[in-house]
């Protein structure tokens, strides 16, 4: 009986001794898992007030970009305002600038027009004079108007005149050539004005030098023709009819010039109704005729003859 309690008795023991050391073992474990999880805690919270400090940091700076960005919404206001009143100005001020720039170039292409006249006459002078020395020159073994060029005159004997084939062969490639342009084209009136050098080059008559003399270095005679019509020398020629009546002064549109004004009376334009009146198809040969290169829509001759008629 004492043998069995002592037996119970260490059991107790040994369960007592067994349990206190699982519990230890186990308040280990318990002690160590929570040392761990503390300082986790506390990394967590330092990390916490970096992310809060950052935070601050961040909210600071959003507000200084937002007080930044309203004062450029302030400042695009103000340029906005600023740039409203200059396109308001250049708007008053384009219209004037526009016909400004019209009348520029109308008298630029008046100076250009006069210039070509000019240094056309000049060159016929030249050629007037180079003709005239020619001739002083020119032996003359017969005191009559036609043996001082080099010509045969009635029935006396002069020197016989140079061979005229070249010059014949090249008035016929020349005469070709012409029937081949448009009329009144760049191109047509330099081969007439070679073809009229070549003429005149065997014209030795004085009343013929003096008649283009008075032509181009405007003498007497006012309209400068020898059969007293108008001067056909630039190869212009009436594409329009006109009505009949007083023409219009032409040169109240900006852009025509005295001697634009004639020119577009050769071709038969004479009043604004005309020139209000006139086709897609009318100025593409007038510029063709003329060599305007789109002169008339860039100058708004149309627009201002509806004006005027």
């Amino acid at each position: 009986m004492d043998m069995f309690l002592a037996f119970i008795l260490g059991l107790l023991i040994g369960a007592l001794l067994l349990w206190y050391f699982f519990d230890s073992k186990q308040q280990a474990k318990i002690d160590e898992v929570t040392a761990s999880w503390e300082g986790k805690v506390k990394h967590y919270e330092a990390e916490i007030k970096r992310a809060d400090q950052a935070h601050e940091e961040t909210k600071n700076s959003l507000r200084e970009m937002d007080a930044a960005n309203k004062k450029c919404a302030a400042r695009v206001a103000e340029l906005k305002a600023r740039l409203d009143d200059a396109h308001a100005v250049t708007e008053r001020v384009s219209h004037s600038d526009a016909d400004k720039e019209r009348a520029l170039h109308g008298l630029q292409d008046q100076q250009d027009d006069q210039a070509k006249d000019l240094a056309e006459a000049r060159s016929r002078i030249k050629e007037l004079e180079a003709r005239l020395r020619a001739r002083e020159q020119a032996p003359s073994p017969i005191s009559t108007p036609d043996t001082a060029l080099g010509f045969v005159g009635g029935s006396g004997s002069s020197t016989p005149p140079a061979p005229l084939a070249p010059k014949e062969r090249r008035l016929k490639a020349l005469d070709a050539k012409i029937k081949q342009l448009p009329a009144g084209s760049s191109a047509r009136r330099r081969l007439e004005a070679e073809r009229r050098q070549l003429l005149g080059a065997e014209a030795g008559a004085d009343n013929v030098l003096a008649e283009d003399a008075r032509k181009f270095t405007g003498g007497a005679g006012g309209g400068g023709t020898a059969a007293g019509g108008d001067d056909q020398s630039d190869g212009l020629t009436q594409i329009f009819v006109g009505p009949d009546g007083d023409p219009d002064d032409l040169k109240i549109i900006k852009g025509i010039g005295p001697v634009l004004e004639k020119k577009l009376h050769k071709l038969g334009i004479k009043t604004f109704a005309q020139v209000a009146a006139l086709t897609p198809a009318d100025i593409e040969k007038i510029d063709e005729v003329l060599d305007f290169k789109g002169r008339i829509e860039r100058e708004g001759w149309v627009e201002q003859a509806k004006t005027l008629s």
